[in-house]
């Protein structure tokens, strides 16, 4: 009987202690949902101050203005790619969120047919077929994405290839210098472009993160008799292959991503008539984009490139392991991406924004933020982008796209 009694007060006081955590937990959860704007204003209006004066603010500078341009969703195929009956769904409901295209980073998903280089479980040429149909009745653009410089660890990990690479313990980037490695891009180019033709406009050929170059005895050779640096070596290559694309496929703009321009001259980018061939995606993944990208580089930009996009992040670009995607993160990175556009759009056209959405950091990392619990953080950033409504309503956002998302289903 003992032994009962202080059984059933044991149950009671863990019972107590459940519910005392319990109450603490929502107290805590409560509070922090009842602050969450105002520490988040207090955060913008120090990202306002930049290079130590304060810009115009979000608010100001129209942030509410809905963006018109291009809203492209990017799917990186470098790990869990989604199957076919996934996307069938996927599609149209992007769609009605307010997306215009899809931005394919095929990797080594794709059916090659010039090339050695495919996956094992990379899609069909009728999946490919069915993927463009589909698109097509969702009236989504569709831009394919071949990595053409760093990046290219899925066909430079392959012995075949090894001997391409600029360093030779490093699979990421290929030597521009090395005949072969043109004539290997070219058939990539090909082969994307003979299952695409009639279907795109844009072929975006990666070139960011080009962390080796310059380094190969072939292109010391090259620097040497041409007198150039590296970023010469940079605009060679880049400008070679977009000639190519727009000599082959004319109609089809080749776009880049930005960030090796960054540190080049405008003398230096006039020079090689880099404004001529390509539309660059500048990209930025931080919740203060107008202190990383300031004004002297759209001074820049508004000079060399008639037309421009920005790149921002839905999913994949917090950390390598992080298995669920911060909404709030996200949301903060198209904010001020808001800003910026409002900043400099009188100087500068804003063609389209891509949101890039990682499967993984480089082809050797592990997976992050599946495609399936990003949802959320896609939805709202969308919404964002396409509605005229304050940067202040987040919680708006997220239960406006709850409810889509279940009426969608």
């Amino acid at each position: 009987m003992a032994n009962g009694r202080k059984l059933c007060k044991s149950v009671r006081l863990y019972q107590f202690l459940f519910a005392l955590l319990t109450v603490t937990i929502t107290a805590v959860i409560l509070y922090k949902r009842m602050t969450w704007e105002s520490q988040r204003d207090a955060r913008f209006n120090a990202d306002r101050q930049v290079n130590g004066k304060e810009d115009t603010g979000a608010d100001e500078l129209d942030i509410s203005k809905p963006f018109l341009g291009h809203k492209i969703v990017h799917l990186d195929l470098k790990g869990a790619a989604p199957k076919i009956s996934y996307l069938s769904w996927f599609f149209p409901y992007i769609k009605k969120l307010g997306a215009t295209g899809i931005l394919i980073e095929y990797e080594d998903m794709f059916p090659y047919t010039s090339l050695d280089v495919s996956a094992k479980n990379a899609y069909s040429k009728n999946d490919i077929a069915d993927i463009l149909t589909m698109a097509n009745k969702s009236s989504l653009e569709i831009i394919p994405l071949i990595q053409t410089f760093g990046h290219l660890e899925f066909v430079l990990k392959l012995e075949k290839y090894m001997h391409l690479r600029e360093v030779n313990k490093y699979p990421q980037a290929i030597c521009p210098s090395k005949e072969q490695s043109l004539e290997v891009l070219k058939n990539m180019i090909d082969d994307v472009m003979l299952m695409h033709k009639g279907y795109i406009e844009y072929l975006h050929i990666g070139c960011d993160e080009v962390y080796q170059i310059g380094e190969c005895n072939d292109c010391k050779v090259r620097n040497y008799n041409n007198k150039w640096n590296n970023e010469d070596l940079f605009l060679a290559h880049v400008t070679t292959l977009a000639t190519y694309i727009r000599t082959v496929y004319p109609g089809v703009t080749p776009l880049i991503w930005d960030d090796q321009m960054r540190s080049i001259s405008l003398t230096q980018l006039s020079s090689w008539k880099i404004g001529d061939l390509v539309e660059p995606v500048i990209w930025k993944y931080t919740t203060d984009v107008e202190a990383y990208l300031t004004g002297d580089l759209w001074d820049k930009y508004k000079i060399i490139f008639p037309n421009v996009w920005f790149g921002s992040a839905f999913k994949g670009a917090k950390f390598p392991d992080t298995m669920i995607s911060p909404v709030e993160y996200y949301f903060d990175i198209h904010r001020s991406w808001k800003s910026v556009i409002a900043m400099y759009s009188n100087d500068v056209n804003f063609k389209g924004g891509i949101l890039t959405g990682w499967q993984r950091f480089d082809h050797f990392s592990i997976l992050c933020e599946l495609l399936p619990v990003a949802i959320p953080s896609l939805a709202i950033n969308i919404m964002y982008l396409s509605s005229n409504i304050k940067s202040s309503t987040y919680f708006v956002l997220h239960d406006e796209s709850r409810r889509r998302y279940t009426n969608l289903i």
